[in-house]
């Protein structure tokens, strides 16, 4: 799943920088302990080209990731990894999301991972060709003005207002996986 609009509060035009701009979005904790009932493994893929762009570091992003795992762990929800591109969008070539490099990445670490038995949970257009490219199943969360992005129809199986609206629906309208 992506980070920023799924799981945290986005930050409208620039990036969460700092632990202290980091928060959950409402009910994502609950909605990550039935997720994990639903899949073997979580994995969050996330493009920060803040760092490309010099306003953060690599270090501040790992800290920002701590803390999520840390506040995560004390629910004891697990995330499997953590996958990011530094990229900025101009760079060519680049791993960023649509791409289907952080996707690989996970496969390679945890090598009975396979797309086609995946959900990608995200809230842009990039997100959901991210899945599509790679095979996945795509839920996509419709973030709230300024932020909401239209994304067709066909790169996406769900949409809804919430990781925690798409935990609650996921046994209904995914397949046998």
């Amino acid at each position: 799943m992506d980070r920023d609009g799924v799981l945290n509060v986005r930050k409208f035009e620039g990036y969460i920088e700092s632990i202290t701009e980091f928060e959950f979005l409402p009910r994502v904790i609950e909605a990550l302990k039935l997720l994990h009932t639903r899949f073997d493994y979580i994995f969050i893929v996330t493009n920060q080209q803040g760092v490309a762009k010099g306003l953060m570091q690599r270090s501040d992003v790992q800290e920002i990731h701590d803390h999520m795992k840390q506040q995560l762990k004390d629910h004891d929800i697990h995330i499997d990894g953590i996958y990011t591109s530094f990229d900025s969008a101009q760079e060519q070539p680049n791993t960023r999301k649509p791409r289907p490099y952080l996707g690989h990445c996970a496969q390679r670490n945890f090598p009975d991972f396979q797309f086609q038995d995946a959900l990608m949970v995200g809230d842009t257009l990039s997100d959901m060709q991210f899945g599509r490219n790679l095979g996945m199943h795509c839920a996509w969360i419709r973030s709230a003005p300024p932020f909401e992005e239209q994304v067709p129809p066909e790169y996406y199986d769900w949409q809804g207002k919430s990781l925690y609206q798409l935990a609650q629906e996921a046994p209904a309208f995914l397949p046998d996986i």
